[in-house]
């Protein structure tokens, strides 16, 4: 005899990288596909990026998550099939031999950076950024 047991297992669709730059035509046909399926999906907004090349140490102009883009998301968290998550703050690398923006990096300008990318995110989808998705 078999016992049966209540077990659940809570599946998260992800979706990184969101940003000024990344692809809005296919964000836009995945966000749809999640609604028609009534399922949600988590997106790992990267809330700056850097106007070059991410694997360049150097500084660079960063260009912040257009309002455009923040309205895409801001329709999907309304409708409540969207959760937004913070994914990093620029991508851009400290370090040309690493292949992260915080790797090496001291946890105060860590800290700086989570802090900064999450303010930004909150103020320009209106809401509060409770997950972090480290890139």
């Amino acid at each position: 005899m078999t016992k049966e047991h209540n077990k659940s297992i809570n599946v998260i669709f992800r979706y990184d990288d969101y940003s000024s730059r990344s692809n809005t035509d296919i964000e836009l046909k995945l966000i749809d596909i999640f609604k028609t399926i009534d399922a949600p999906l988590t997106v790992g907004v990267t809330p700056f990026i850097v106007a070059n090349d991410q694997h360049d140490p150097s500084p660079q102009d960063e260009i912040k998550l257009s309002p455009e883009k923040a309205e895409i998301l801001k329709e999907g968290l309304r409708a409540g099939f969207v959760d937004a998550a913070l994914h990093g703050y620029s991508h851009q690398t400290i370090d040309a031999n690493q292949g992260n923006e915080f790797a090496g990096l001291d946890y105060e300008s860590q800290l700086e950076k989570i802090s900064k990318g999450k303010a930004c995110c909150e103020e320009l989808l209106n809401t509060k950024i409770n997950a972090f998705l480290p890139p």
